[in-house]
């Protein structure tokens, strides 16, 4: 059947979720997984696992550090961010891996368009300088980290800020980027959406990016 599972996990540590529950159900079948981080964490991706940690901070916090195996630099997740991770067979969907990246980022950027936030969008650069994720000017809504297991499974995903505290953002150079800033729904929205509504949001857009006939919400005890 060609189905996505969505799971939607309520909130979770951040590192059981990146390190645990993402190995159970990659190469199980095509998933979505949402949660809520209960804990404040900076990220650490491919590119800032070689690096002196000390550049990439503005301010000293008391988040955590957690290193990931999937691109980019340094992120934050926290309390009020939407974590997806989209865990895919390249393969079935007959796409390759650029063409998946494309494809979730019009999935997001059409379900924040739906929000109103007309003025969102994707970055236009090309290449190794190319940003991915979704921008609002200058600042970043929804950041993405991704990475390929075996040529073929998807894993880790995207982060919309839909009321994070704003500050462990400016604590850091976001994905490394010194002139850039991060924004929030809670800062572009007179009114902030449920998480429920957005992950139905989103969960659709996926459908219809990816081409699945049918999205089901699944048991969350299954996979936690």
């Amino acid at each position: 059947m060609n189905t996505l599972q969505v799971y939607d996990l309520g909130k979770q540590d951040f590192d059981r979720v990146t390190h645990t529950v993402q190995d159970k159900l990659i190469g199980k079948g095509d998933s979505l997984v949402f949660f809520e981080p209960a804990d404040h964490v900076y990220a650490l991706g491919k590119k800032a696992h070689d690096l002196a940690h000390s550049h990439l901070f503005r301010r000293k916090n008391t988040a955590s550090i957690v290193p990931v195996e999937r691109g980019g630099s340094i992120t934050y997740h926290g309390p009020g961010q939407l974590v997806g991770y989209l865990l895919i067979d390249l393969h079935v969907r007959k796409i390759d891996f650029s063409s998946y990246i494309e494809q979730l980022e019009d999935s997001l950027l059409n379900c924040v368009h739906q929000l109103g936030i007309r003025h969102a969008t994707t970055s236009p650069e090309k290449g190794h300088d190319r940003q991915i994720g979704v921008w609002a000017g200058s600042d970043k809504l929804i950041a993405m980290g991704l990475r390929l297991h075996q040529l073929r499974y998807t894993s880790h995903g995207f982060a919309l800020n839909i009321t994070p505290d704003l500050q462990y953002f400016h604590d850091i150079y976001p994905c490394g980027l010194k002139d850039k800033g991060s924004t929030s729904l809670q800062q572009l929205m007179p009114s902030v959406p449920s998480k429920a509504s957005l992950m139905e949001a989103i969960s659709e857009q996926v459908k219809n990016s990816f081409r699945y006939e049918h999205v089901v919400f699944s048991d969350s005890s299954e996979v936690v």
